[in-house]
């Protein structure tokens, strides 16, 4: 019987840097499936940094052996991003620490199999040469409204959680599942962007990420059409507008939600609310009785907070600590074009119809939302 041992930290590091690439330590034995980085860090009480999110404090991280061969590597929105897609649950953002004022600490899932300590998909590292995970990090970071919400004093910490799958019955692995950020690029005015999909290994997801500096526009105002097709386009397996694909990705997901503590968050401030295609805003403030808030935003994944007195209705000022929770459509603006819930087939073999391409066409006004297009492949990789 598969036997999973519950959560073992495997590893805590942190070095007096204010930005670094640090290098954790995986176990040289033992089959695993899941593992969960955890970020402490210290957020600014008074600052006007009001997205003290992992993602503006982490840039990459990768689960490598020797610090070279990639097993799996991507932003850290990704990860969390392909785990919500698998999970169907979106993790804890900006947790508050028991401890000194601004203490946080957030959890990036990397999954190598479809599931949290998936049997059927894992890596033995026993058969690694110095397994470890590096993560990317700056302290100097900024958010969406160009402020640095960390405090640079308090260095990040990191813990590497791993889950062990123990006992007679555990099936030989199928391989793993390898997430990798394949292409980056700048969006530009009716570009059509073409990115091929090489390799070998079978695909099983494809995740791609508007992730726009001004977080008020949407992915479908920024591309409008998502296409596949291979073999001198006599294949195409899906060819839709980026209306139709986001309905798809809803109809097939639902809404996700995410939840967090705020130590700061100031007034007429753009607040990054996680999921783009929002459906719902809460936000409940800490200890006043003379001050609510409301949010007010555009169509994208971002809202602007303000404050207003009860007493009068005049607009308040200054930072306020409480409680989001947001509803929508897309984590962190990363979309999937998942083989099986999507096209029908559990993977898709690009060797089949050499040579395979993902196309996203961009809209007339793309150049308008500025910044970067991220495209990641998860592919299954075996393990020799």
């Amino acid at each position: 019987m598969v036997h999973i041992r519950p959560r073992t930290v495997v590893d805590s590091e942190y070095v007096s840097q204010t930005s670094h690439t640090i290098d954790l330590d995986l176990p040289s034995t033992g089959l695993v499936s899941s593992l969960f980085l955890m970020a402490k860090y210290r957020q600014l009480v008074n600052g006007q940094g009001v997205n003290a999110w992992v993602r503006n404090l982490i840039s990459s991280v990768s689960v490598n052996q020797a610090g070279q061969e990639q097993l799996n590597a991507a932003p850290p929105d990704v990860f969390i991003a392909d785990a919500y897609y698998k999970t169907g649950k979106h993790p804890r953002c900006n947790i508050k620490r028991w401890g000194t004022a601004g203490d946080r600490h957030e959890l990036i899932p990397i999954m190598f199999g479809d599931k949290v300590d998936d049997p059927e998909h894992y890596v033995d590292l026993a058969k690694l040469n110095d397994p470890q995970i590096s993560v990317t990090y700056d302290l100097a970071g900024t958010d969406n409204e160009a402020a640095a919400p960390f405090n640079q004093s308090y260095y990040p910490r990191f813990d590497v959680i791993a889950n062990f799958l123990e006992g007679p019955g555990i099936p030989p692995s199928k391989g793993y599942l390898s997430l990798r950020q394949i292409a980056k690029y700048e969006t530009a005015d009716d570009l059509v962007k073409k990115i091929e999909l090489k390799g070998a290994r079978p695909i099983r997801r494809i995740l791609f990420q508007h992730d726009l500096g001004n977080i008020a526009y949407a992915m479908r105002q920024c591309i409008s059409r998502i296409k596949i097709y291979g073999s001198n386009e006599a294949w195409v397996p899906l060819n839709m507008t980026s209306d139709r694909f986001v309905d798809m990705v809803r109809r097939i997901y639902g809404l996700g939600v995410a939840e967090m503590n705020f130590e700061t968050c100031v007034q007429g401030k753009t607040v990054n609310n996680i999921f783009e295609g929002r459906q719902y805003i809460g936000i409940v403030l800490h200890n006043t009785k003379t001050v609510i808030a409301y949010p007010y935003g555009g169509s994208g994944h971002g809202f602007v907070m303000e404050y207003v007195n009860v007493a009068d209705g005049t607009t308040g000022s200054g930072s306020q600590n409480g409680f989001f929770r947001f509803s929508g459509i897309a984590p962190w603006a990363v979309y999937p074009i998942d083989m099986l819930k999507m096209l029908g087939r559990e993977y898709m073999d690009p060797t089949e119809h050499s040579p395979v391409f993902l196309e996203l066409t961009h809209d007339p006004s793309a150049a308008t939302t500025g910044d970067d297009i991220k495209v990641c492949v998860e592919d299954l990789a075996k393990q020799l």
